[in-house]
């Protein structure tokens, strides 16, 4: 491109660096952005006052301009203007070079009386042929029968694919913009044999290969602000049109500069999500509020701090709260992700609840525009904000990322001392710190918390301690359940070779904590406790069971009519040994999205604590509501005492209680210390028609589909014998009879938990 071009080029475009806006272009449309396009690369112009006209004409004279600035010939036109080759166009017309070179390549012909008629408004037809001659055909390829021939080819190429126009109807400016768009990106005609290349080169612009946009200075401080970083390398680039396109792939237009000028979308729009959790091969995220969960490959492509990597390297940096998009191909083929970066401000330590008209944090102002807000993971809004949470602020992406964990206990133990504290052992369990604040109040100075206190943890993003509060501070953190208890012989320096009554306590925060007790409460397996001290010594509280019923919506996160506080802590009470029966306790963490039934009993609650100020559950303990004290499998064989269960195509034989499922039912199982304690027979479902489908959260047979647990056991029974088949394996099966076995109907909220089929 020449000089006069490039300044003509650059004047557009500073008066359009906020493209967006012409007032009479719709946003987000194909018409929209051909328009930009092509005003960025100088071959369009808008009409003043910030307005395009898109339902308006093109004359001759000004698509005899598009065509030679698109022809790189704007130099030439320069050139020859002022003197008119034609008899209806006086010397000095604005667009008298443009005419002319136009005319003397044969781009747009003038007429045999000698005229041009410069004003003339195009049509559909006429301004589609004036592209193909760009494009290299002419009548010698297309033949003389015009208009026909010519929009074939123009069809056939897909310039004119979604317009709906006759061939003698007037263009409108959009369509014009959008024909042109698609031509600059095709490989002009050749018939000499010679290398082609696009029309945009023409121009002396390049489009680039696909890459993907990892980065921007918004995103990444290693780069420049007028840098961009994607999977070829490193561009300067013009404005920030670049900045709306990280993360996708994309075609980047460069000038003769090796700049960017354009960015052309070269791949769908992705899915920006939440990280919840990994395990194993599945992502359980957030989109919208909605959980989802996803499997990927080990190889799968993950793009982490600008760097090409797999989903098994990047594994280990995956956190709740990380954002991602994710891309997936045009057939749903999962095609890429990027872990979006984190540069935090903070840890900050909120001390009152937030009102939602907040316009800083920690004397950091808060930019209102696109703010937004992720608490444990989940989509906010500033006035879900706490006390006692712990905030950490992107300015980049303009996040506020806020962790409400907080853990109760005793202060055991200052590492490696409490003259240089860098960790402590908490009720048994050892935590790091964070923050100078932290060591201060777990050091040595005046005021600072002495070994043997009960108080309450504050944890970041990383669970290490932001700072220490008062246990009366934080309501559900002083519940737990007693998974164990008995007695030790002491291995403390002060307290060694004295034996000691201890319980192991599950947390609301799903994690096990050791304190040591004034008596034995073995006898108190699963029993919830409030924890209490008294010289150092745990005196649990036993709480009386307190009920809740009614249906799950799960959408509003209310059970019986009564809303579930943002941070609030959902327990399942696994399994609760009998008192002459040994073994422990077990309990988990859950969420609504993970319990099945639609309503719950009296019978499922053990225990529900609300606020006083809102009455939200806080805290509520669920008795096996996910079902998880159970193992599903078939029983193989029935013998007297002898019960043999294939579980997952492992056979396990147990003796003891005879329980009444019979030979061949599927059943669900609950084993504890390699005893059978329980059986129940699972329910087959009346299925009709054959398998035609299943992913990790359905199967679908005949014409119903039925939802999946997560770990459904998926058997083969062949020559009288149970073999374990993967979910991933199904649809390569030669399946002739299947049978779907559920913990409940499915109208009740119950989950297929075994498949049994035949080949």
């Amino acid at each position: 491109m020449k000089k006069v071009t490039i300044l003509i080029v650059f004047a557009i475009i500073i008066s359009i660096t906020a493209f967006g806006a012409f007032e009479d272009v719709p946003p987000n449309g194909e018409h929209s952005d051909a328009i930009e396009r092509l005003v960025r690369y100088g071959v369009l112009n808008g009409k003043g006052n910030n307005l395009f006209d898109p339902n308006g004409v093109i004359t001759r004279a000004e698509m005899a301009k598009v065509s030679t600035v698109i022809a790189g010939l704007d130099s030439e036109a320069a050139a020859n203007s002022g003197i008119s080759l034609f008899s209806d166009m006086q010397d000095g017309y604005w667009a008298s070079g443009f005419v002319n070179v136009a005319a003397k390549k044969q781009i747009i012909l003038g007429y045999p009386d000698g005229s041009f008629a410069p004003e003339k408004t195009l049509t559909f037809s006429e301004a589609t042929t004036v592209i193909l001659r760009l494009l290299g055909y002419s009548t010698e390829e297309l033949g003389n029968n015009w208009p026909d021939a010519y929009m074939f080819k123009a069809f056939e190429l897909g310039l004119t694919s979604g317009i709906n126009a006759g061939y003698y109807d007037y263009i409108s400016r959009a369509d014009i913009a959008l024909i042109t768009d698609r031509a600059l990106l095709m490989d002009i005609n050749r018939a000499d044999g010679q290398s082609q290349k696009k029309l945009i080169e023409l121009m002396n612009y390049t489009v680039s290969q696909e890459c993907i946009i990892l980065a921007t200075s918004n995103e990444s401080k290693n780069l420049l602000s007028d840098e961009v970083s994607t999977t070829t390398g490193v561009y300067k680039k013009l404005d920030d049109t670049v900045n709306n396109f990280v993360t996708r792939k994309v075609r980047l237009v460069l000038n003769n500069d090796n700049k960017v000028l354009g960015v052309i979308p070269a791949g769908p729009t992705g899915q920006h999500i939440i990280v919840q959790s990994v395990v194993g091969s599945e992502l359980a995220y957030t989109q919208d509020g909605k959980a989802a969960s996803i499997k990927l490959g080990d190889n799968s492509v993950v793009y982490h701090l600008g760097t090409k990597k797999t989903f098994q390297e990047v594994k280990p940096a995956m956190e709740t709260g990380m954002t991602m998009a994710v891309y997936f191909s045009q057939s749903g083929e999962y095609d890429y992700s990027v872990i979006k970066d984190f540069e935090m401000l903070g840890p900050f330590v909120i001390n009152s609840d937030f009102n939602g008209t907040e316009t800083a944090i920690d004397n950091y102002p808060l930019s209102a525009e696109g703010l937004r807000v992720i608490r444990d993971g989940f989509d906010a809004s500033l006035s879900d904000i706490k006390a006692f949470d712990v905030v950490y602020y992107n300015r980049v992406s303009n996040i506020v990322y806020v962790y409400c964990d907080k853990i109760s206990g005793v202060y055991q133990e200052a590492l490696p001392n409490k003259a240089s504290v860098t960790g402590i052992v908490l009720s048994g369990v050892t935590y790091e710190l964070e923050t100078q604040a932290a060591a201060r109040l777990l050091g040595e100075q005046s005021g600072a918390y002495k070994l043997n206190e009960y108080m309450t943890l504050l944890l970041g993003k990383d669970g290490k301690v932001v700072s220490v509060v008062d246990v009366n501070a934080v309501d559900y953190t002083v519940y737990g359940i007693i998974l164990s208890a008995g007695s030790k012989i002491s291995d403390d320096e002060k307290t060694k070779g004295a034996t000691q009554y201890y319980i192991n306590a599950f947390t609301v925060n799903g994690t096990e904590q050791t304190f040591i007790t004034d008596q034995n409460y073995s006898d108190y397996r699963g029993r919830i406790i409030k924890y209490n001290f008294k010289d150092g010594l745990m005196v649990p509280q036993f709480m009386q069971t307190k009920k809740i019923s009614g249906r799950i919506d799960v959408k509003n996160r209310t059970i019986g009519g009564q809303r579930l506080a943002k941070d609030a802590k959902l327990v399942d009470l696994v399994y609760a040994p009998a008192i002459n029966v040994s073994g422990a306790a077990m309990a988990k963490l859950t969420d609504l999205s993970e319990i099945a039934a639609d309503s719950l009993t009296d019978g499922d609650v053990a225990f529900v604590l609300s606020d006083s100020k809102f009455n939200e559950i806080q805290f509520i303990v669920f008795n096996n509501i996910t079902l998880s004290r159970y193992q599903f499998g078939v029983i193989t064989k029935k013998s007297g005492s002898e019960t043999v269960i294939n579980i997952k195509g492992v056979e396990t034989s147990f003796r003891g209680k005879n329980f009444a499922p019979k030979e061949g039912q599927a059943v669900m199982a609950s084993i504890q210390n390699n005893s059978l304690t329980e059986l129940k027979a699972l329910t087959q479902l009346p299925t009709k028609g054959v398998f035609e489908a299943i992913d990790v959260q359905k199967i679908r047979v005949g014409e119903e589909s039925y939802p999946l647990s997560q770990d459904v056991s998926i058997l083969l029974y062949n020559d009288f014998k149970y073999f374990a088949v993967p979910l991933d394996d199904m649809d390569s099966r030669d399946i002739s009879s299947i049978q779907l076995y559920a913990d409940r109907l499915p109208s009740d909220g119950g989950l297929v938990r075994v498949i049994v089929f035949r080949q």
